[in-house]
């Protein structure tokens, strides 16, 4: 019995043959089913991440998770592999000719052990990963035996205009599916579905103008790919890089130094000074913050409070109970900026002929978060790590612990 080797691009059936393009088309449709698979189980994990070193222990948190949640998480992965075995069995009978069980069986196997990820350790995930990664690669890449004797099909070449150019692109050849990426613009989900405008725009746009003539589509379409890649790297930079060349020059231009020459001058002949002179006085007024630094201060904290030994900044305990780890270092980062901006006012005060140096270090350890209910301390810098004597060994291996992250106690 002669087996079925027609061309079959469905997501899930079992006949036919599967080509390299169509491969890559089910491979984008099926990890952005996983992804949505996982969103569950990956909202509890970056919720339960109390530091950096907890996003590696992904499969201890799942182990603790609610029942109800393994069970959707698994039932997913299940699902996920369901759709893995037939897209690979029909390009295994590509690349053979011929129907394969021992090759698909393997392929199937490690390709389905990344939709259980969340049940390995991190070293035994990266390792699965790596060897699934290849397996991947040799069946998108090394061309069928079936398919490559099929005549050329210019409709299933790559269209760079529709990958760079979307939706522009796609109203100029009637392709309305490319106006999803609207919906997809802020989502993880955006540029998987690029590639797969890319993959399909031949085709949309062969259709939706219903072109004659080969050579005049195939020309159009390579103007359209040179059009958009200027307007992705060269025109839009530009649109956004002119004005801000213009408000520099604006300001350089109207600086004091340019405005006044007399007090240029003044400057040059005043002798300059022997020794560093504090003002006591000064130093010890309150420093207000002012422009982005009060900005942000306002935005992201409920109040804040500098001293000599810490940096307080103040955020909300139910606030706190939402945030993410990522949500807590983007936090504690903005609180490092701003008491930049603090101590660069304060030295200026204190120091007007010149500010000395100050480790870097020294200002992180006196950054603290609080909350604003309890003043319970919820984030601070790890000072157990020397940082300015670390290798840079040390380093790679320490920067997960650079914070410190707190519950809240009831």
């Amino acid at each position: 019995m002669s087996e079925n080797l027609d061309i079959n691009t469905k997501l899930y059936s079992y006949d036919g043959i599967l080509g390299r393009r169509d491969y890559c088309i089910n491979l984008i449709c099926i990890s952005a089913i996983s992804f949505l698979a996982n969103i569950p189980f990956i909202m509890y994990w970056l919720i339960k991440c109390s530091s950096l070193e907890n996003i590696f222990q992904f499969n201890t948190i799942f182990y603790n998770a609610p029942i109800i949640l393994k069970v959707v998480t698994l039932i997913g992965a299940i699902a996920v592999l369901a759709l893995w075995v037939p897209t690979i069995h029909r390009r295994i009978r590509d690349l053979c000719a011929k129907t394969n069980n021992f090759l698909t069986a393997v392929c199937v196997i490690f390709m389905g052990l990344t939709n259980f990820w969340f049940i390995f350790q991190f070293s035994v995930y990266i390792a699965i990963s790596f060897v699934t990664s290849i397996v991947g690669l040799c069946l998108l890449f090394i061309p069928g035996k079936v398919t490559s004797k099929l005549p050329y099909d210019y409709t299933k070449d790559f269209n760079w205009g529709a990958y760079f150019g979307t939706w522009i692109w796609g109203l100029y050849n009637r392709s309305y599916t490319t106006l999803f990426i609207w919906a997809l613009y802020t989502t993880p989900f955006s540029e998987l579905f690029k590639l797969y405008c890319g993959l399909k725009g031949n085709e949309w746009a062969y259709k939706g103008k219903k072109w004659n003539d080969v050579k005049a589509f195939n020309k159009s379409q390579k103007k359209q790919t040179i059009f958009f890649i200027c307007l992705k790297f060269l025109i839009i930079p530009a649109l956004f890089i002119l004005p801000i060349v213009l408000i520099i020059a604006l300001l350089i231009a109207l600086s004091p130094a340019n405005c006044n020459d007399n007090t240029a001058a003044e400057q040059l002949a005043s002798p300059p000074a022997v020794e560093q002179k504090i003002d006591n006085k000064k130093s010890d007024e309150k420093i207000e913050l002012d422009g982005v630094h009060k900005s942000m201060a306002f935005i992201y904290f409920d109040s804040y409070e500098f001293s000599e030994n810490e940096y307080k900044f103040y955020v909300s305990e139910n606030d706190w109970k939402t945030y993410t780890i990522f949500d807590k270092l983007d936090l504690m980062n903005k609180a490092q900026k701003i008491s930049k901006g603090y101590c660069y006012k304060l030295n200026k005060i204190k120091y007007p002929n010149g500010c000395p140096y100050s480790s870097d270090s020294d200002n992180l350890r006196k950054v603290k978060l609080y909350s604003t209910e309890k003043h319970q301390l919820l984030g601070e810098f790890n000072s157990d790590v020397d940082w300015d004597n670390i290798s840079a060994k040390q380093m790679l291996k320490s920067i997960f612990k650079m914070w410190k992250f707190y519950d809240i106690q009831k």
